[in-house]
Parts: structure tokens; sequence; C-alpha cells
């Protein structure tokens, strides 16, 4: 699996808790202290998670790190 594809992956399991929690990229980039703009990037796969914004995603979505880097 690519680099990019790797990322694509993350950003869609991202963006599905999100909505799952019925959050918007706002609300999330709010929570985690990035902008809005970072918040799509990350979805749409165009940027990696730098990790203390993997530590606060993990801690406002509820889910693991394992979850967001791999699907487990």
């Amino acid at each position: 699996m690519g680099h990019d594809t790797f990322l694509v992956q993350m950003g869609a399991r991202i963006a599905q808790r999100r909505k799952e929690l019925r959050m918007t990229q706002e609300q999330l980039a709010d929570k985690i202290g990035v902008s809005l703009q970072t918040v799509s990037c990350i979805e749409l796969g165009k940027k990696a998670v730098r990790p203390e914004n993997l530590a606060n995603l993990c801690l406002h979505l509820n889910i693991s790190s394992d979850f967001i880097l791999y699907g487990k």
C-alpha cells in the first residue's frame, strides 16, 4: 500500500467517525486546535496527521490510534 493510499484510508476513517458523532469539520478543528483547512486536508488524505494532533483526535473522537492508523 502506497503512502497516498494509506493517508486517504486514514482520512476516511477519521471523517466516518466524525460523522458518526454528528460533528462538523469546524467543530473538530476547534476541539483539536487546528484550522478547518487542516481537518479537510487530513480527511481527504492530502496531509498526514501530526503526532500531537493524532492524540487529540483519539481523545475527541473516542477512538484508538490503531483504528485511525490501521482500521483495527
